[in-house]
């Protein structure tokens, strides 16, 4: 097997919000999508509301903490403990300044990061805003790089993406050249 663990990403348009039906919408897709077989080491769900995605937009962090708390019931609600372990990540418009905010929210278990993981001193300050008792984002990456001893997880994802981030640096000085 190839252990692989999928990411199911839940959200509601804009429309869908306004018109108040965003816990409708969202509690749907997760009743329709999840298998029965489903466990923390075989799925994520990350709540993605469609607005959001690469808008700049954000839901405030009540939003995001009430949509987190309605996916978190529809685990447990159907798979028990095991819905109880499973992660819920965040994803939408993840950036350096709103990071540390996000991933401190309750129930927010990591990031689902798209354009910014591109940009590497954007990833560097997502990073750097990840909690050290909540960063699952953090330790997930820190499981394919080699650690040195007498590093954490965190301080070691860090200080790979600022390794990563001068060698991007250095690549663009010399192509300028």
């Amino acid at each position: 097997r190839a252990e692989l663990t999928a990411i199911l990403c839940i959200g509601e348009t804009k429309q869908q919000r306004d018109a108040g039906e965003a816990n409708r919408v969202v509690a749907g897709q997760l009743a329709a999508s999840v298998p029965d077989g489903a466990t923390p080491a075989n799925l994520v769900i990350a709540y993605e509301p469609i607005w959001a995605i690469g808008t700049g937009v954000v839901p405030t962090g009540e939003q995001i903490v009430q949509m987190h708390a309605l996916i978190r019931k529809g685990l447990t609600d159907r798979f028990g403990s095991a819905g109880a372990g499973m992660r819920i990540l965040y994803g939408g418009s993840v950036k350096p300044d709103n990071a540390a905010a996000i991933l401190s929210l309750p129930q927010v278990g990591g990031a689902l990061v798209g354009g910014a993981s591109l940009k590497a001193r954007d990833f560097l300050g997502i990073l750097a805003g990840a909690p050290e008792d909540q960063s699952d984002l953090v330790r997930e990456m820190a499981r394919y790089i080699s650690p040195r001893p007498g590093t954490t997880p965190h301080r070691l994802t860090v200080e790979a993406a600022r390794n990563m981030l001068a060698i991007v640096e250095r690549a663009a000085h010399y192509k300028s050249k």
